[in-house]
C-alpha cells in the first residue's frame, strides 16, 4: 500500500487507523540519578543534567509505543520514525536507547525541547560556571557511549546525532519565564507537525515532564493534566489532517511498567498476530 499525504479523506474510514495517521509522541527521560546528600560527588558539577540509571525503562515504553500504534515487524516498512531529544543528558541517553530498540541509527538534538530554566536553576544549575548545556562534541560523546552499551547488551545498531538543531540557551536565558517557555516548547512542537509529511510518519520526543504538560496544552487546550513526572510515560497525538488533532495511546502518562515476561508474551503476540486472531 502506498503512503498518501498527510490531510486523508475524512471518508476513507479505513486509513484513519492509527497504523497510517502521522503522531507525534512526547517521552520522558528514563528515571535519573538522585542526590543523596548535600556533597554527593555526582552532583559536583552539572547537577542539573544528570545521567539516567535505568536502561530498561526506555526499552519498555518503547515496545509499548509500537503497540499503541500498531507497528510491527511486517507493517514496520510503511512507518517512518524519527527520534528527537532535548539536549540534556538524560534525554539523550534515553533517545539512543528508544532509537535501538526502534532500529534507527541516529537521533536529532532540538534545543527547544530543552528543560524549562526555571527548573535547571531549581535543579542546581550554577549558571556562574556552567553553561545550561553540554557541547555539541560532548553530546556526541554521551550518545556514543550510552550507544555503545545497547551494541554490547543487544547487538544493536550504533546511533550517531545526525542534526543538532534550534537556539541553544544561555545564561541571557536565565529569567526565562513560563510564558517564554511555553512559546519555546509550542513553536518546536509546531515544527515537529511540520515534518509529518505523508501517513505513517511519527516523530518521537525524548525530553521533560514540563515539555509533556506543555504539549497536552498546546495541542489540546482543555486536556486535564497528568501525571508528567513518570519516567518514560509518554503523550502521543494524532494528526490526520490540519483540521484535527487528538489524543492517542497511553494519554494519561500513568505508564506502569510491566513484568518483562509479560510484557513479551504480550508483543510477541503482537507480532505474530498484528492484526488479530482469525
Amino acid at each position: 500500500m502506498s503512503h498518501g499525504a498527510a490531510g486523508m479523506d475524512p471518508s476513507d474510514v479505513y486509513r484513519y487507523h492509527t497504523r497510517y495517521i502521522p503522531t507525534i509522541s512526547i517521552m520522558r527521560h528514563s528515571e535519573i540519578l538522585v542526590r543523596t546528600g548535600k556533597h554527593d560527588p555526582n552532583f559536583a558539577r552539572r547537577a542539573h543534567d544528570t545521567k539516567i540509571i535505568d536502561d530498561d525503562k526506555p526499552r519498555e515504553a518503547t515496545q509499548l509505543l509500537l503497540l499503541d500504534l500498531n507497528i510491527s515487524k511486517r507493517n514496520f516498512k510503511n512507518h517512518r520514525c524519527v527520534v528527537m531529544s532535548s539536549p540534556y543528558r538524560s534525554c539523550l541517553e534515553t533517545a539512543t536507547i528508544v532509537a535501538q530498540e526502534l532500529g534507527l541509527t541516529a537521533i536529532q538534538v532540538y534545543h527547544d525541547f530543552g528543560e524549562a530554566v526555571m527548573h535547571s536553576r531549581d535543579a542546581g544549575w550554577d549558571f556562574a560556571y556552567e553553561q545550561l548545556n553540554v557541547s555539541t562534541s560532548e553530546m556526541h560523546n554521551i550518545v556514543s557511549e550510552k550507544s555503545q552499551e545497547g551494541v554490547l547488551r543487544f547487538n544493536s545498531e550504533p546511533v550517531t546525532i545526525s542534526a543538532v538543531i534550534g537556539t541553544e540557551l544561555t545564561v541571557a536565558d536565565l529569567n526565562e519565564n513560563e510564558i517564554n517557555y511555553a512559546f519555546r516548547v509550542a513553536n518546536a512542537l509546531d515544527q515537529a507537525v511540520a515534518s509529518l509529511e505523508m501517513d505513517g510518519d511519527h516523530v518521537i520526543v525524548i525530553a521533560h515532564g514540563s515539555t509533556i504538560k506543555t504539549a497536552a496544552t498546546h495541542f489540546v487546550k482543555d486536556l486535564a493534566v497528568i501525571k508528567e513526572e513518570t519516567p518514560c510515560g509518554y503523550l502521543t497525538f494524532a494528526t490526520p489532517s490540519d483540521h484535527s488533532a487528538w489524543v492517542a495511546g497511553r494519554s494519561k502518562i500513568a505508564l506502569k511498567p510491566v513484568r518483562a515476561k509479560d510484557l513479551t508474551k504480550k508483543i510477541l503476540n503482537q507480532l505474530d498476530l498484528p492484526f488479530g486472531e482469525g
